[in-house]
């Protein structure tokens, strides 16, 4: 029955929330003992972080695609809508309740790895197909820029949280029981989306975009507000902006390596295109006027709800 499913789903969405929350919670301790700067922690470890529900999801799919299942427009949905909601509804939620700034040179970074980025997909999904090798050049371009941020990062810029050998090991469990539950929400996502695709007759890359996506987007919306009412405006930006860069390279990358994707050509020739231009606007945002007010966080939510009426509004 249809309605199984979507409790099903909301059920295995609520079980990633859980389990990101226990895994980011974590590792924010384990990076903070090091003494690493907060807008480093946002930007590589909790993006990273609550970017374990769109992995696994993804990962999950390609070894559903391996068995002879068609799950490529859920993977690559759920990549471009977690991109979507990250940038378009978590940046303009957050930016509603707090001046969103990056520093002038940082922005300029990552605002140019995140156009690369999306660009690269763009060029590589062109043909519809993404190859196993081409998803292994989209995940080494990740990992380039990684290790830019980790060559840049001073230890001595953040804020030493010292942990005791006891709390370590109780750390390292709630870390580890938050993936495992991560796991296993991931695959009762799929299955559960696969049938009301099926059931609906409703095309896998909507079900990803709108559903999965946003829904896997909803630890960087809790972490970006979160972090502004916990007085960590640093984390919020630097969470959504390398969970974005993440989303576009790393999960349609490992998947396409597990299992080659075919790629909705409707998605290169106009969702990512979408992408790019509040992608562009956000950074010159943060570039040119020095942050994200108010004001510019309702234009960033009225071009996601704009986008989400055209997509959805026959």
């Amino acid at each position: 029955m249809p309605w199984i499913s979507f409790l099903i789903l909301a059920l295995s969405l609520a079980g990633l929330w859980l389990g990101t929350n226990l895994s980011v919670n974590n590792a924010v301790k384990v990076a903070r003992h090091f003494g690493l700067s907060e807008f480093f922690i946002g930007l590589t470890i909790i993006s990273i972080g609550t970017d374990l529900p769109e992995m696994v999801v993804s990962v999950t799919g390609a070894l559903h695609r391996l068995r002879g299942e068609e799950t490529s427009g859920l993977i690559i949905g759920n990549a471009i809508g977690s991109c979507l909601g990250q940038m378009g509804l978590a940046l303009g939620i957050a930016g509603l309740f707090y001046r969103l700034t990056v520093d002038r040179k940082d922005g300029i970074r990552d605002g140019v790895m995140l156009g690369i980025s999306a660009f690269v997909l763009m060029v590589l999904a062109s043909d519809g197909m993404i190859s196993r090798v081409e998803g292994m050049l989209l995940v080494v371009i990740f990992l380039v820029y990684l290790s830019v941020l980790l060559s840049q990062e001073k230890a001595k810029n953040g804020r030493v949280e010292k942990i005791s050998s006891r709390q370590i090991i109780w750390v390292g469990f709630q870390l580890m029981a938050g993936l495992a539950i991560v796991i296993f929400s991931s695959e009762w996502t799929i299955k559960s989306a696969l049938s009301i695709a099926i059931h609906y007759d409703i095309r896998q890359s909507i079900i990803g975009i709108f559903i999965v996506g946003l829904g896997t987007s909803l630890p960087e919306i809790a972490v970006a507000v979160g972090g502004i009412f916990k007085g960590s405006a640093g984390i919020s930006g630097g969470t959504v902006i390398g969970s974005t860069i993440f989303d576009i390279l790393v999960p349609i990358g490992v998947s396409s390596g597990i299992a080659s994707l075919s790629f909705d050509i409707r998605i290169a020739d106009f969702d990512i295109p979408y992408f790019l231009i509040i992608a562009l606007l956000v950074f010159s945002f943060f570039i040119t006027r020095k942050g994200i007010s108010k004001l510019e966080s309702a234009i960033i939510l009225s071009l996601y709800f704009f986008y989400a009426w055209i997509k959805l509004v026959p």
